[in-house]
Formats: structure tokens, sequence, C-alpha cells
């Protein structure tokens, strides 16, 4: 019995098993890039581009999909019940009706002014957002492999890692912006600023400073034989530093960059909606007096499949095809805007608004999420 109770403790400890969370949370990452750094050809990005376009239809577009399945499932019930703190409610009406009107309000106005600097800005924006989604996702992560290994931080050590995520990204987004100064995001240039020096210099040194002080958290706590979650810490230290920090080492790294962050997040989705399905149908048995394992499995693969394949298919339509019909349909004007200015406006008000509902959506006091994501049934 005591074994059993051990495997069933060891089995609960990681989202699916050792491996694959190892793989899927960002050390798969590692081998890759790390492959394409020694072996790939810079004059590779063109393959490399058409097969992370590939690769987006089935990793990059569901797992933004995926958010809003999970956001606005039941939404009006989450707003309105008042089993969830009221400050959690008014997050998700603000972050599931506010901000997409703001977002489109924004992009009206642009459109109607013919204001072409504002939604080139509103790329950086978009980008400034996706970097510090980036590292709050990987400390996240952390934390959730901190709760499956029963192995927790203290919340001093929490604002060290909280912290060093943000002067992570701030500090990179800082210096890219003033290393180049305009970009090309389909057919539309976006802007970006000239920091001042000392700013930059500023924030590379803290950046410095806060990653010796998480060397030395890491360090302090195996020798005090505290220890740590081990694919959570990689989770982190990939999120941050390999992802956010070198990603402009090699080119071809932003090309693949967004499937692994991607992935990352699919494996903590699925583990959720996985175990939402088993204690649906737990229930389902109960209420109907049915052998429990008569349509355990079938039921809870049917209602993954249905979940995965939905994400796919609004994936494809969300990016690529209602973007497409309506560049092609609506006359405006293609020498100032160019020739793909749906897709940017659709591309940057999903990556916007998907920031804005995970950051209420994957709140520790959320207790759908923390009862099924954390629970194995």
């Amino acid at each position: 019995m005591q074994n059993l109770k051990r495997a069933v403790l060891e089995k609960n400890a990681y989202f699916f098993n050792p491996w694959v969370d190892f793989m899927s949370l960002g050390g798969g990452s590692i081998i890759v890039l790390l492959a394409i750094a020694i072996w790939m050809p810079r004059d590779a990005d063109i393959y490399v581009a058409a097969f992370t376009l590939w690769l987006a239809h089935f990793i990059n577009h569901p797992h933004f999909a995926h958010s809003y399945q999970i956001f606005y499932g039941c939404f009006f019930k989450k707003i309105l019940s008042k089993e969830l703190p009221l400050g959690l409610r008014v997050g998700y009406w603000f972050a599931g009706i506010v901000v997409p009107v703001l977002l489109s309000l924004f992009f009206g106005f642009t459109f109607l002014f013919g204001n072409y600097v504002v939604l080139g800005l509103a790329v950086n924006l978009m980008a400034f957002l996706v970097g510090w989604h980036y590292v709050k996702q990987g400390y996240g992560i952390l934390m959730a492999d901190s709760v499956l290994k029963k192995t927790f931080f203290s919340a001093r050590e929490k604002n060290v890692f909280l912290v060093n995520a943000y002067i992570c990204w701030f500090a990179t987004w800082v210096y890219a912006n003033q290393v180049v100064s305009e970009k090309q995001f389909f057919s539309l240039h976006y802007y970006t600023f000239e920091a001042p020096p000392f700013l930059v210099y500023f924030l590379v040194s803290t950046l410095c400073v806060s990653s010796v002080l998480i060397a030395a958290l890491l360090l302090n706590r195996l020798i005090s034989g505290k220890g740590f979650p081990f694919n959570g810490v990689v989770a982190y230290l990939v999120s941050l530093y390999l992802w956010i920090v070198c990603a402009g080492i090699n080119p071809l790294f932003i090309l693949i960059i967004p499937a692994f962050h991607s992935l990352q997040y699919l494996v903590v989705v699925w583990r959720y909606k996985i175990n939402s399905a088993r204690s649906q149908v737990v229930d389902r048995a109960k209420l109907c007096s049915l052998p429990f394992g008569r349509f355990f499995n079938s039921y809870v693969h049917y209602k993954v499949s249905i979940f995965t394949t939905s994400a796919v298919l609004l994936g494809y339509f969300g990016f690529w095809g209602v973007p497409f019909l309506l560049d092609d349909v609506i006359a405006y004007d293609r020498i100032l805007w160019g020739t793909s200015v749906v897709i940017v406006t659709c591309w940057v008000f999903i990556n916007v608004h998907h920031y804005f509902i995970d950051s209420v959506m994957w709140r520790k006091n959320n207790k759908d999420i923390q009862q099924h994501l954390f629970s194995h049934v």
C-alpha cells in the first residue's frame, strides 16, 4: 500500500511525466536551438520560416485559441458568480469585454484618420507585451511545478524570481529598441525608440546583478537540501535567457522560439483540460449510477479531441482565414497601409488580448484553474 501511495504521488508530481515535461517545458528548445546554432547555415532562414509557418497551424495558433476557449467558457457565469473573488470577476469583465472594445476602437480610429505610424507603434506594443508574457509564463511554470513537486518557495524567493523576470524582459526590450530603429511586420513598417545610453547600461548592469542573485538562490537551496523543481527551473531559465535575452544571437532563433513557448503553454492547458474532463465524467457516473469504467476513457478522449480540434480550426480562421479574406475584399489604400493591414491588425489584436486574458485567467485565486490543473483523478 505504501509503495502504491508513493507511485501515485510520483505520478502526480508531473503534468505528464518527467521526460515529456522536460522536453515540452523548455528542455527541448535547448537541444533544437543548439543544433540550429551549430549546424544550420544562416541562409536557411527561408526553409526554417516555411517549417515554422506549418508548425504554427498546430502549435502556435492553437495555444492562442485554447486561451479563448478556457477564458470565455461559461464566461457570464464567471463574472456573475459570487464564488469567485470580486477582483477576479472584475478582471474577467475588463479583459473579456472592455479590452477588446478598446482595441477595436483604437484600430477603428487609426484607420479612420490614416495614422500609419500609430499602427506601427502598436506592433511595438505587441512585442513588449509578448515578451512580458513570455517571462511571466516562465515564472508561472516554475511556480506550478513547485506545487506539483511540493517544493515550495518563500515569499522572498518568489519576489526575486519575479523581479528578475521583469528585469530580463525590460532590459532586452530597451536594448532591442536602441539597436534597431525600424522593422517590418508583414508589409507594415513599425517603429522603435532610442533609449538614453545610461538607461541601457543601467538595465544591463541590473540584469547581471539579478541573474547572479538567481544563481545564488538556486545554489543555496541545493546546499541547504531544500532542492527545487528541476523542470520548473529549466522552464524559467529557458524562457528568460534563451528565448528573450539570447533570442537575437541567431535570426533563426526568432522563427522557432514562439513554437516552444506555445508548446510550454499547451502542456499546462492539456493537463487542465484532461483533469477537467475526468472530473466531469466522475460526476456524471455518480449522478447516473453508471459503472465508472464503462465510459471514462472514451468520454475524456472525446472532450479533449473536440477541444484540440476546435483550437486548430479557430487558430486557422483567426490568424489566416478571416484576415486573408478581409484583406482581399476590403478596399483600402495599399500604398499607405501595405497589402496585409488586416492580417497585421488581427495578429496584434489577438496577441495583445491574449496577454490580458491570460493575466486574469491563470491567477492562483482562480479556483476553477487551480482545482483542475493540480488534480489528477
